[in-house]
Order: C-alpha cells, then sequence, then structure tokens
C-alpha cells in the first residue's frame, strides 16, 4: 500500500458516519430555524432591532434553508429601515456597531443574501459601497473602521466575507483583491503552524497588537479562548476562489489553514467555554468540494457533534460567555442565523459525499 492510499484509508468517513451526522443536523438545523422564525414580525422586523444590528445574516440563511417568503420580508424590512439607497447601513442603530470594527461585515452577508433571493439590485449596490468605500484598493483587504474612524487596519474574516459576496455576485474585481490580500497575508507568517497573525495595516502583517484587537490579531492554535473562526471563513472564501479562477495558490492556502484548526488545541471544542472554532466546520466541508481525498469531511462530521451538543434547548446559540457575558436576543439572533447557516452549508457537502460514497472517492 502506497502512503497516499494509507493517508486516504485513515483520512476516510464511512457512509455510517456520514449520514449519523446528516440526520443530526437535520435536526439541529430545524430547531434553528424555529427559533429564527418565531424571532421575526409578520412586517419582516427582526426581535430586537431597535437595540443593535444582529440580524444582517438572517436574509441569506432564510434563503438557503428554503424560507423564501420570510427571507424577502426580512430584506424589505432591511432595505426600508437599514440600508441608503446607495447601499449602506443608516446612521444609528443599523450602523453603530460596526464604525469601528467589521465595518463591512453587514454588507457583504446582507448582499449575499440578496443575492440568493435574485434582488440583484440590493445586492450590486450593497458590493458596490464595499468596493468604492471600504476595500483598499492597494491591498485588496476589508478595512476595519469606516472612513470617520479609519486607521488602516484589515482582518481576515470581514476580507474573506467581503470575497465571498463578491463571488456570489460576480464582481471579480473585489474577489481578486480580497485574493491578493490573502495571498501576502499567508506568506508573510512568520510562527506558523502554531500561531496565526489575522491582520494587515499600512506597514504590512501586523504581529503587534493595538490595545482594543489583541484578541483578533493573533491567534495561538496551543491555548484555548482564541479567534479560532479565522481558518474556517478564509477555507470558505478561498475555496470558493478556487472553484471559480482553479488559481491553486488558492487550493493551497485553503487546505494549509485549515490544518491550523486540525492540529490545534481540543480546547477548541469546548463550547461552553469558547463558541469561536464554530466556523471551521463551514470551511472543512468547503474543502472537502475541492480536495475529496483530504481530510476534511472527517472534521465536518467530529463539528456536527459539536453543533449537536453547543446548541441551546429552545434551537438557539448565544456568542462566548468570556466576551458577551450578558447577551441579549439580539447577540441570539446573531448567533443563530450563523450557526444554522453553516449546518445548512455542510449537510449540503455532506449530501454530495453519501451519494458518491467514502472519502477517498475521486471528483
Amino acid at each position: 500500500m502506497s502512503v497516499a492510499q494509507e493517508t486516504r484509508d485513515q483520512n476516510a468517513v464511512s457512509e455510517q458516519e456520514i449520514r449519523a451526522a446528516q440526520e443530526s443536523l437535520r435536526k439541529v438545523r430545524a430547531r434553528g430555524v424555529r427559533w429564527l422564525l418565531d424571532h421575526v414580525a409578520d412586517d419582516g422586523k427582526p426581535a430586537a432591532a431597535d437595540i443593535r444590528n444582529g440580524y444582517y445574516r438572517m436574509p441569506w440563511v432564510f434563503a438557503v434553508v428554503g424560507e423564501r417568503e420570510v427571507a424577502a420580508r426580512v430584506l424589505s424590512w432591511i432595505e426600508r429601515n437599514t440600508l441608503t439607497a446607495q447601499g449602506d447601513l443608516r446612521e444609528g442603530v443599523p450602523r453603530e456597531a460596526f464604525v469601528h470594527r467589521w465595518a463591512t461585515y453587514p454588507h457583504s452577508l446582507l448582499a449575499h443574501g440578496a443575492w440568493a433571493l435574485e434582488r440583484y439590485d440590493t445586492a450590486l449596490a450593497l458590493v458596490d459601497t464595499v468596493r468604492t468605500t471600504f476595500q483598499d484598493p492597494e491591498t485588496g483587504g476589508s478595512y476595519m473602521e469606516r472612513p470617520e474612524a479609519r486607521t488602516g487596519r484589515q482582518f481576515i474574516f470581514p476580507t474573506a466575507q467581503m470575497g465571498l459576496a463578491a463571488l456570489a455576485s460576480g464582481q471579480s474585481d473585489v474577489a481578486d483583491g480580497a485574493f491578493g490580500w490573502f495571498d501576502r497575508l499567508w506568506a508573510a507568517q512568520p510562527e506558523l503552524p502554531d500561531v496565526l497573525y489575522a491582520s494587515w495595516g499600512p506597514q504590512g502583517l501586523r504581529t503587534v497588537a493595538d490595545h482594543d484587537d489583541e484578541f483578533i490579531s493573533k491567534i495561538d492554535f496551543r491555548k484555548p479562548r482564541q479567534a479560532f473562526y479565522a481558518p474556517g471563513i478564509s477555507a470558505a472564501f478561498l475555496t470558493r476562489y478556487y472553484m471559480v479562477t482553479r488559481n491553486e495558490r488558492a487550493k493551497e492556502i485553503a487546505t494549509g489553514i485549515l490544518k491550523l484548526s486540525a492540529n490545534g488545541t481540543q480546547d477548541q471544542y469546548n463550547w461552553w467555554e469558547s463558541m469561536q472554532i464554530c466556523k471551521f466546520g463551514w470551511g472543512s466541508a468547503m474543502a472537502a468540494e475541492i480536495d475529496p481525498t483530504g481530510d476534511h469531511l472527517k472534521h465536518v462530521v467530529r463539528m456536527a457533534r459539536w453543533y449537536v451538543e453547543s446548541q441551546g434547548e429552545d434551537g438557539s446559540w448565544v456568542p462566548s460567555g468570556f466576551l458577551v457575558p450578558e447577551p441579549n436576543d439580539s447577540h441570539a439572533i446573531e448567533k443563530t442565523t450563523e450557526h444554522t447557516l453553516w449546518v445548512s452549508m455542510m449537510l449540503a457537502t455532506l449530501a454530495g459525499a453519501a451519494t458518491r460514497g467514502p472519502v477517498a472517492a475521486g471528483r
């Protein structure tokens, strides 16, 4: 037996394991969807919308899980109450949480949801705002802050989500810029595989954090309570970018960055301590679709157990307690939309895997 064949056999996931993961994830998804539906008014207004904008992922998740009418009602409410005619967030509650942090994240996720609903005008307005106002024209990264508070810092997960929205809407210039940013970031890493530096600034890779971003700037995979979500969302974008461009470097980075989580501390999975590993299942699922002989499905199955264990009895999820000690409905909506969406993505990948058999099957 060759080394390659032995590795494939060790990483293979049985059809029984896939079926079991599918069954459990369908139940998880159903509970999450029910909880979310109970938190949307008849006019499409999300619960707690007057407190904080935690609803930006709602149109996308409802469209993906088949609740398109609800998705359309929510998006229409957002268009009337949250967005300007130019595709930006309105001042006040819709914008205030994103002035100094994650400025483009709501735009990108709303754009993805609008595109899934075929509301192309809204989606393109949002992506155009990101392109002209929030994407660094030199690095291709997504600025951390809005223009009025800008420092030049750029981070992994807003840049990845910006790239995903650009791919979904066919805006190749934005997606190419985001990929270029990841290429430079990955090449500049000085402490792999133990540490991932997740941000870029005017001087290049940021290995020294500011006082307000240490948690999100440096991820040490040997320690608990880290921003473990970075590899998963990175791989989600990079695998989709590979599908569009067949750029082998994108595939290389995607598989390499997922290995950081795969080989990291088991404390990543202690959901009662930290919810930060949540995107690893999504990223692994996306990677399994371009690298079916790798070990990615093994991690999808592992993350299926994590989602079963971490979901609340009412079907919701909330953020990590050490970050948000007293979550409200806005935080629960933010987290439950996210997890329900990733579970749905994982189920889609597992459906393909179940029909073709073991992981080692070719493509």
